[in-house]
C-alpha cells in the first residue's frame, strides 16, 4: 500500500492502523454495533480515531506488507496515553497489560486468551499474510503496556465489614485500555473514563510551571471566592451555555453539556452531563455518566451509573452501577438492587448464566425499555430492549366494590375493596 513508516530511537514506528471488525453484539444494546456504544457520550469508535489522531496515525483498510501497522479490535477501548506508552515500548507483539491488580478488577469476561492481554497490536513491517488477516488466532508475541496507573483504594472511604467482600482493586490513571464485550464493561469502561479525565487535567497541572500552577491555583480561588473546599470543588465544574442551574443546588467537579437544567436541592459530583439533560429538584447524581436529553426525576439517585440518550429514571430505590439504555423509563417505585452478600452477582453471557467477578453491580435496561412501579430487579438481571414491565396487582385498589358503604377498615383483594374481619375481645 505504500504506507509509509518513521523511525524513532533508531525504531521503526507505525503510522497506520486497521480496525478489525469483530461482529460483537453486546446485549442488552445490541441493536447498536460494539463501536457504537456510548462512552462517555461519544461512540466508542470516536474514542479510538481520536487516539489514533493524537499519536499521528490514520486509519487504512488493510494492514499493509512494507510498513509496521498498529491493529486493534472495534470492541477495544483505548485513549490516547494508553496508545502513546504502547508505541513508545518499542518491538512489536500484542499489548499485554502489566498491573495485574487493574486486570483482577476490569479482566472478567473480557475476550482475552491469558491475564492483561487485549485486543490490540503492534505488527511489524513484513508480517506473516496469515498473521495480517487474523492477528489475534496467530503466534504473536506479547508486547509489556504499564499504564501507569496509581492505587485509589487508600483514598477511598473504609467500607461496612458487611461489605468488605465487595473490595476489587481501584486503579485509575490518565491512560486507559479495556475490552469491551459485556454490559458491565460498558459500565466500567464509562468509570474508568470519568476517572481518566481527571487525571488527566492532575497531570496538565502538574506539569505547569511553579509560577503558572500558582496562577491556577490563584484563578480557582477567584472563581469560587474562597478557600472553602466545597466552594473550589463547585469551582472546578464546567458549564456549557445556556445551563441552568439552581442556586441551592451543590454541583462539583462535573462537566455540564448545553442547556442543562440542574434543580433546587440536588446534588451532583464527578459527573458527565450530556446537552439538554434534565436533573430535577432534590435528586443525587454521582460518579455518574447523563447523555443528552437524559432525566433524572425528583428525588432520584444514581450512583457510577450510565444514564443513555433520553433514558429517564425516576425516585425508587436508587440506581447504582447499572446502565439505563437511551430511550428507557424508570417509573417511581422501580427498585434495582445492586449488592450481593454471596456468591458474585450472576449475569448473562454468551447464552450462559456466569459469575461476573464482582459483588456489587446492578442492572442493564435495554433501549426504550419501561419499567413500572414496585418492580424489583435482581443485580445483574438484563431487561431486553423495549420490554414492558409491570408491578404487581393482587393489592392495587381499582374500585370499591358491590358496596358503598366504608364502614370499618378496608384491604385491597383482587383490584377491589373488601372489609377487615372483626376481631372479638380475645382476639378471635
Amino acid at each position: 500500500m505504500g504506507a509509509r513508516s518513521e523511525r524513532a530511537g533508531g525504531a521503526a514506528r507505525a503510522t497506520v492502523a486497521v480496525r478489525l471488525r469483530s461482529g460483537a453484539r453486546v446485549p442488552p444494546f445490541a441493536e447498536l454495533e460494539v463501536g457504537a456504544l456510548p462512552v462517555l457520550n461519544r461512540p466508542l469508535a470516536a474514542h479510538q480515531e481520536q487516539a489514533l489522531a493524537e499519536n499521528g496515525l490514520r486509519i487504512v483498510d488493510e494492514v499493509p506488507a512494507d510498513a509496521p501497522c498498529v491493529v486493534f479490535s472495534d470492541r477495544c477501548f483505548f485513549n490516547g496515553p494508553a496508545l502513546r506508552r504502547l508505541l513508545a515500548a518499542g518491538g512489536h507483539g500484542r499489548a499485554q497489560l502489566t498491573d495485574l491488580d487493574f486486570w483482577r478488577t476490569t479482566g472478567p469476561l473480557q475476550p482475552s486468551p491469558a491475564p492483561g492481554v487485549l485486543e490490540l497490536a503492534l505488527l511489524p513491517a513484513g508480517a506473516d499474510p496469515e498473521l495480517r488477516t487474523d492477528p489475534w488466532a496467530g503466534p504473536l508475541p506479547l508486547l509489556p503496556l504499564d499504564l501507569g496507573l496509581r492505587d485509589l483504594g487508600p483514598e477511598l472511604p473504609a467500607p461496612h465489614p458487611s461489605m468488605a467482600h465487595a473490595l476489587r482493586p481501584v486503579k485509575i490513571g490518565e491512560a486507559l485500555a479495556h475490552g469491551l464485550s459485556h454490559w458491565s464493561h460498558l459500565l466500567r469502561i464509562n468509570q474508568l473514563g470519568l476517572a481518566a479525565m481527571g487525571e488527566a487535567a492532575r497531570g496538565r497541572f502538574e506539569a505547569q510551571s511553579p509560577v503558572r500552577r500558582a496562577l491556577q491555583v490563584a484563578g480557582l480561588l477567584l472563581r469560587a471566592g474562597s478557600a472553602d473546599p466545597a466552594r473550589v470543588a463547585a469551582a472546578l465544574t464546567v458549564r456549557g451555555r445556556g445551563c441552568k442551574v439552581h442556586p441551592t443546588a451543590v454541583v462539583e467537579a462535573c462537566q455540564l453539556g448545553e442547556g442543562v437544567e440542574i434543580g433546587a436541592y440536588s446534588v451532583l459530583r464527578g459527573c458527565l452531563v450530556g446537552e439538554g439533560a434534565k436533573v430535577e429538584e432534590h435528586a443525587t447524581v454521582l460518579s455518574s455518566v447523563l447523555g443528552p436529553g437524559a432525566h433524572v426525576g425528583r428525588y432520584g439517585f444514581s450512583n457510577l451509573c450510565v444514564i443513555d440518550a433520553g433514558a429517564r429514571i425516576s425516585n425508587g430505590g436508587g440506581y447504582q452501577a447499572s446502565v439505563i439504555g437511551a430511550g428507557a423509563f424508570m417509573a417511581w417505585g422501580a427498585t434495582a438492587l445492586d449488592m450481593s452478600f454471596g456468591r458474585e452477582v450472576m449475569v448473562e453471557h454468551e447464552g450462559q448464566l456466569v459469575e461476573s467477578g464482582h459483588h456489587l453491580l446492578g442492572v442493564a435496561v435495554g433501549p426504550r425499555a419501561v419499567v413500572g412501579n414496585r418492580v424489583r430487579l435482581q443485580h445483574g438481571v438484563m431487561v431486553p430492549a423495549d420490554a414492558v414491565l409491570v408491578g404487581p396487582a393482587d393489592d392495587l385498589l381499582k374500585g370499591w366494590g358491590p358496596s358503598p358503604v366504608a364502614d370499618g377498615p378496608h384491604r385491597a383483594v383482587g383490584g377491589q375493596a373488601t372489609p377487615l374481619r372483626a376481631r372479638g375481645p380475645a382476639g378471635g
